[in-house]
């Protein structure tokens, strides 16, 4: 998140950036959603509920080897309470300023960015869609319409600058360095390496990061005191492709600890994410099977997956489509646990005795229309609808977006 300053100031550079060259191209792609569903207040009644969430992303280029990207958001709270012209809480955030030059070196291609906001964050596949121009390759279960990358599995927000060098062969090396803030009184030094590439049957992903917390007035004779090394990692794996039954494999450890007196520490299980998730394509339709255990923050923003661990069916076909018309079709089908992770995954047998878990059916549907595309889907939670909590049980969700 970031204050109003840093917005404005955001916005005058970007502004400043386009007039700077004559011949600007301006390119990008908006979306938003609507949702629907009713909402319990502190009088326990049951009210309706529609909220907002949509998004904006767009790139200028300034010559062949010269652009600025710029993409922020936009989530309401309901916009019944003070309807139907009433002011609405909401959030904005700056997801992306950057500004890059791309050079030519010999056989390889060399790209430097400044950057504020999260760049190409791990989680998502811009990092490959934009080096390799391939189609995307993230699981649909964590699509979200809150950001233009889509999901991301941890926090690299913050200020800073990367390095990416796009070899003669489909392999790309990122170099990253940023700051961001950890609490009121430290700030984090990174430094993150990524290593990404795309071949027949093999995409792939990797990043490695460290992270130095610097203590601020923590101290009375120290300008800064950095008294531990965070680490993280993280991978993306697709065995096969887009037109073949294949393998989608995603996982990390969201923190690592490293200190002077014990060394590298214990990695708490409740840090280690994976998604791992089994593709099935036949001559209509297509079979995903998904095994997750994602970072609560991620859950939040997600529309198919509504708890940290658990299990999801989504059969779909994609083939009622062509280039300019057509839709899209497909059932999904998710379990999650309430009070599950993997500290006291043991007990899952107590949690499914008890039925301490939720059971959502959720059929969408997505159709082209003139430049743009129109989603819907309803979402019913089986365990809502058994214990007649309206307010649990029904979501429906409308999305359009488009490129310009």
């Amino acid at each position: 998140m970031f204050s109003t300053k840093k917005i404005i100031i955001t916005g005058l550079l970007f502004y400043i950036s386009l007039n700077l060259f004559c011949e600007t191209f301006f390119s990008g792609i908006a979306g938003g959603i609507i949702k629907v569903k009713a909402e319990q207040n502190a009088e326990n009644n049951i009210k309706p509920a529609v909220l907002l969430d949509a998004y904006l992303s767009g790139q200028a280029n300034f010559s062949q080897n010269v652009w600025s990207r710029i993409s922020f958001s936009l989530q309401t709270d309901n916009l019944m309470e003070n309807a139907p012209f009433g002011k609405t809480t909401s959030l904005f955030q700056v997801d992306e300023v950057s500004f890059t030059i791309r050079q030519k070196i010999d056989s390889f291609n060399n790209y430097f960015s400044l950057y504020m906001g999260n760049y190409e964050p791990i989680g998502s596949d811009l990092f490959l869609t934009r080096q390799f121009g391939i189609a995307p390759i993230s699981s649909r279960i964590t699509e979200t319409w809150q950001n233009v990358s889509g999901n991301l599995l941890f926090n690299q927000s913050g200020f800073g600058l990367c390095d990416i060098m796009r070899f003669k062969g489909p392999v790309a090396l990122g170099i990253y360095a940023y700051m961001n803030n950890t609490s009121e009184n430290t700030h984090s030094v990174n430094t993150d390496f990524r290593l990404g590439g795309t071949q027949r049957f093999l995409t792939f992903d990797i990043n490695l990061g460290l992270g130095a917390p610097v203590a601020k007035g923590k101290y009375d004779d120290v300008l800064f005191a950095v008294e531990k090394i965070n680490w993280h990692t993280g991978a993306t794996f697709l065995i096969g492709n887009y037109y073949t039954s294949s393998l989608f494999v995603q996982g990390g450890i969201l923190k690592g600890l490293f200190t002077t007196g014990q060394g590298i520490n214990k990695i708490d299980k409740d840090d280690i994410y994976f998604l791992i998730e089994p593709r099935f394509t036949g001559k209509t339709v297509k079979t995903h099977l998904s095994f997750f255990f994602l970072p609560p923050e991620t859950v939040s923003s997600l529309f198919f997956v509504n708890g940290q661990l658990g299990a999801n069916l989504n059969i779909f076909t994609d083939k009622l489509r062509s280039r300019n018309t057509g839709f899209d079709m497909g059932l999904n089908t998710g379990l999650t646990f309430n009070n599950l992770t993997l500290n006291n995954l043991e007990t899952w047998m107590t949690s499914v005795k008890s039925m301490d878990f939720q059971l959502y059916v959720t059929p969408y549907i997505s159709a082209k229309i003139a430049e743009g595309e129109i989603n819907s889907m309803v979402s019913l939670n089986v365990m809502g609808l058994i214990s007649s909590k309206i307010q649990d049980s029904v979501t429906v969700n409308i999305g359009y977006k488009s490129s310009f």
